[in-house]
């Protein structure tokens, strides 16, 4: 593909959206920059391109609140069963069209981010934690390795946890890094993208950085229970997001 000056303008604008929303949030950086990118790349291309920014921007975040090995140790389950799942995902994403996967996975998040958006209290029983960690992980890696979308399932499953914001961000932020690692092998091992998609995977660190500075500085003056509404609202933006992908392909 041709990377003309609209289509840079474009990307690094859906690339600043996306780190915007990270700052703020934690989670949004594929679920938003990747469409976006999408609307003047193929699907493959833009999925390839959020590997590297990924990877930055979440190591970024797993070390910035001191919580990395703290989160390491708990999530541990769902960090080994993470890299596995993208692999499975980049091969299918190099065979086939995933949009029954994105349709499922939207009716899951919307339904769970409208159910905790109306039951605040809604959270996963005591015990439950372990028993799924290794089955989110693969989802969260299939589906990553499909779309560069690991939100969807981690976020849900790390809300459903009642976390702290720093415990939420971090926690989530090494899951992240860790499947954007195995995306950047995986799309270098399956041919995902050009070697003018390679630079400009590095160039779109710039955007994504400026717009995770900013969203870290406004996340500062947020209460925890606001912050987990608006994490609940970007989760429905990304499922609701997701069935438009399914539909409209």
């Amino acid at each position: 593909m041709e990377w003309t000056l609209t289509v840079i303008v474009i990307a690094a604008a859906g690339l600043f959206a996306g780190g915007l929303s990270k700052g703020v949030t934690g989670i949004g950086l594929p679920p938003i920059a990747t469409p976006i990118i999408a609307m003047v790349t193929d699907v493959p291309t833009a999925v390839g391109l959020m590997a590297v920014p990924i990877v930055i921007s979440n190591g970024w975040q797993a070390v910035s609140g001191g919580l990395l090995f703290a989160s390491a140790r708990r999530f541990r389950m769902v960090l080994a069963a993470i890299p596995p799942g993208v692999c499975v995902g980049g091969m299918v994403l190099s065979l086939s069209d995933p949009e029954l996967l994105f349709a499922l996975l939207g009716v899951i998040v919307v339904v769970f981010a409208i159910l905790s958006l109306n039951w605040p209290g809604l959270r996963l029983p005591e015990g439950m934690e372990s028993r799924l960690a290794v089955p989110v992980g693969l989802a969260a890696g299939l589906v990553g390795g499909l779309s560069s979308l690991f939100a969807p399932v981690l976020a849900s499953f790390m809300l459903s946890l009642r976390l702290k914001p720093d415990e939420f961000v971090s926690g989530i932020g090494l899951m992240f890094l860790t499947g954007g690692v195995t995306l950047t092998v995986v799309t270098a091992w399956f041919g995902l993208l050009s070697p003018e998609g390679w630079i400009a995977a590095l160039f779109a660190i710039l955007p994504v950085t400026a717009g995770q500075i900013v969203g870290q500085a406004l996340r500062r003056h947020i209460d925890p229970e606001t912050f987990r509404r608006i994490v609940l609202v970007v989760l429905l933006f990304i499922g609701l997001n997701l069935l438009r992908r399914a539909i409209t392909g």
